[in-house]
């Protein structure tokens, strides 16, 4: 649409802004520019296209700062500033809310500027953005989608995608060992030829005593120390997890260790390795889930289209007694429109149903709705037999 006939609207918008700064814009041009700007962003990013929100951000900023600036300049000619100081001041502010980044704002403007007289005007007017930012939307344009796909912790009593599936659905049940008697030589040949991060180190009885990390072994050989064994240099204080955990418990354990990779071990037997979970695996997992619930969204009517990410997960423990639910196909099931059947957990394994699929006994069933409808899925499933688990 030719960016709706302004060419202030095309790319980042640099120039704008700087004709904003310097005040070379009539106040009902910055008001056009506001609202073109921000309905191209949204159309240009809602239709799939390519573009960020930091320049628009700024760009908007300004702009407002711009009219508010020459505004209060007609009325107040005596006790206000350039309208270009306002603009400065404005895309500070909506930047900083937009981002949640209030200190961030203030630090890249004053630098700048170089104007330890703007300071006072910019904390103020950066602070109170984003006190009515955070009011009106707890995530930042980076972590909304974030959480639309399920990444962040849910609300009390709610699940997310990282809930959902479980570490045995994201480690690698072949994992890579050395013993603790190896010396740091062939340990040293083996990242060569590997070009692996860490090892799980076992003992002669195939037993988990520690894990040694590739900055373990650069370390030593840096010292000096190539004649020392693997178990003279490797952790021994190994954090572990286990095929039942979800994977935002490991995850949130990854987050404090900092660590490439985690034994998986036997509930039964905490020294006995059966598979590895790497962080990289990980995310894929929670990515390929996230990107299948999403298409599912897009295939069904069964969600309202502004359902967006406003979507949560419910959860159902099947038994028995949920006669109108178990031992019935997924397309048999009568489930309420504003819901759908979107994950099958059985046992340890994890699949997207489809229209032929059984439940039995013992299954897991996630359902998608969204929070308005959230009251009447359960109400539903309590007709059924029992209560959901969520």
């Amino acid at each position: 649409m030719g960016a709706f006939g302004s060419p202030h609207i095309f790319g980042i918008g640099h120039e704008g802004v700087e004709l904003a700064l310097a005040g070379a814009l009539g106040v009902g041009m910055m008001a056009a520019l506001v609202i073109l700007k921000m309905l191209a962003t949204s159309i240009t990013l809602g239709a799939g296209g390519s573009g960020g929100v930091f320049a628009p951000a700024l760009f908007i900023g300004a702009m407002t700062g711009g009219v508010f600036g020459s505004v209060m300049g007609g009325l107040f000619p005596s006790v206000t500033a350039s309208p270009g100081a306002y603009a400065l001041v404005g895309a500070a502010a909506v930047f900083g809310a937009a981002a949640h980044a209030p200190m961030t704002a203030i630090v890249i403007l004053f630098e700048m500027t170089d104007d330890y007289r703007i300071i006072l005007p910019l904390m103020l007017a950066v602070v109170l953005a984003q006190i009515i930012a955070s009011r009106l939307n707890p995530d930042s344009i980076y972590s909304i989608k974030l959480r639309r796909l399920g990444g962040f912790r849910p609300s009390e009593g709610e699940m997310g995608t990282l809930d959902i599936l479980l570490v045995a659905d994201a480690m690698e049940e072949e994992v890579r060992s050395v013993r603790e008697t190896m010396d740091l030589d062939q340990l040293a040949e083996l990242a060569r030829d590997e070009r692996a991060r860490s090892w799980v180190v076992l003992n002669e009885e195939e037993r988990l005593v520690g894990i040694v990390a590739l900055a373990d072994l650069e370390r030593s050989i840096v010292a000096g120390g190539s004649e020392k064994t693997v178990g003279e240099v490797m952790t021994t204080a190994v954090e572990t997890t286990f095929p039942a955990e979800t994977l935002r418990d490991a995850f949130g354990r990854f987050s404090a260790l900092g660590a490439y990779q985690m034994p998986v071990v036997d509930p039964e037997d905490r020294s006995s390795v059966v598979g590895v979970l790497k962080r990289a695996e990980m995310i894929w997992a929670f990515k390929e889930l996230a990107d299948e619930h999403q298409r599912l969204l897009k295939r069904t009517d069964a969600l309202p289209p502004d359902a967006g990410g406003d979507s949560v997960h419910v959860a159902l423990d099947v038994t028995a007694s949920h006669t109108d639910i178990c031992f019935r196909s997924i397309r048999e099931i009568d489930v309420p429109a504003e819901a759908l059947i979107a994950l099958l957990r059985r046992g340890d394994r994890v699949v997207v149903p489809r229209g032929f699929t059984r439940v039995e006994p013992g299954d897991v069933l996630t359902f998608i709705t969204t929070r308005r409808h959230r009251s009447t899925l359960e109400a539903w499933i309590a007709t059924t037999g029992s209560h959901s688990s969520v």
